[in-house]
């Protein structure tokens, strides 16, 4: 049995994109930490999980980020933190943003992460 992992989403704001991540990473073993730039509008979290059937979804605290600031390194901190002060231990932390886009199933993933010891 996969124990679960968090994916950590470093974005500027919730859109289309960001939800097509989220649904094709949807799945019972994966919670979802989610910072969106200060900078941007409110953050519908409702929206969000309505559009998953799976993945638990928590909204860290929001800065204002900087691209390559301190300000960035700040915020992927405030995502760990929350992740790590979680009830549920997990195997993996994944550190994502609003560019990135899976290239392999959730098996396949998780296929991967299974044979890794740790």
């Amino acid at each position: 049995m996969m124990r679960k992992q968090a994916f950590l989403f470093l974005v500027r704001q919730i859109d289309a994109a960001t939800l097509d991540v989220m649904k094709m990473l949807d799945d019972p073993q994966h919670d979802f930490y989610v910072h969106v730039d200060a900078k941007s509008g409110p953050v519908a979290l409702p929206t969000i999980a309505k559009a998953l059937k799976y993945s638990h979804v928590v909204l860290v605290p929001r800065v204002a980020v900087g691209w390559a600031a301190y300000s960035m390194v700040a915020a992927e901190m405030q995502l760990l933190r929350e992740a790590t002060s979680a009830k549920t231990l997990y195997a993996y932390y994944h550190l994502l943003s609003e560019s990135d886009f899976p290239l392999v199933s959730n098996q396949k993933f998780q296929a991967f992460f299974l044979q890794i010891r740790i």
